[in-house]
């Protein structure tokens, strides 16, 4: 889980160098400054800096003027779905000390198994925009994420599914 990412949050769209506070980035905006316009300058600065992992997040509503995130708004759907991952992860330690083993790190693949005592997992993971071939599972395994899929042979765009099997 990274910066915001259990929220459903994107980078925060800064509007004025004033809204960074990382001195390694204003720095470099000076010297930016230099051969460039402030313009180009800035969007170097907002496609580099690391102030977007360091805005707070929007747990509480705080007043307008302490966060300057209040355009952001958590996306319940995304956070639900990270809820019962992590549930799915604290109920079977297969998923915490299992051994693990790749079987598909092709680009915009990633599928791989977590094996331990009498439990196995397959994890079939689409990372790109287009729909792919699901990595293919025998009737032994039980479909544990998501709930439900349209068909098994289709794995659709960012899209991916959690296996067991009982060994």
């Amino acid at each position: 889980i990274f910066q915001g990412d259990e929220m459903g949050l994107v980078n925060y769209r800064f509007t004025s160098m004033d809204q960074i506070t990382d001195v390694e980035a204003k720095g470099f905006y000076q010297e930016l400054l230099k051969e460039k316009s402030e313009e180009e300058a800035f969007k170097i600065i907002c496609a580099g800096t690391r102030e977007h992992a360091r805005i707070l997040l929007p747990w509480n509503e705080l007043p307008a003027d302490y966060r300057i995130k209040k355009n952001q708004k958590i996306k319940t759907e995304i956070t639900n779905i990270y809820k019962q991952l992590i549930q799915l992860r604290q109920s079977d330690l297969t998923l915490v000390y299992g051994d693990y083993k790749t079987v598909n790190k092709k680009k915009d693949r990633f599928v791989y198994m977590r094996t331990w005592k009498d439990t196995e997992y397959l994890i079939d993971c689409n990372l790109s925009a287009k729909a792919q071939k699901a990595h293919p599972v025998t009737d032994e395994y039980e479909l544990v994420y998501p709930a439900r899929i349209p068909d098994k042979s289709t794995l659709l765009p960012y899209a991916a599914r959690i296996w067991r099997r009982k060994l």
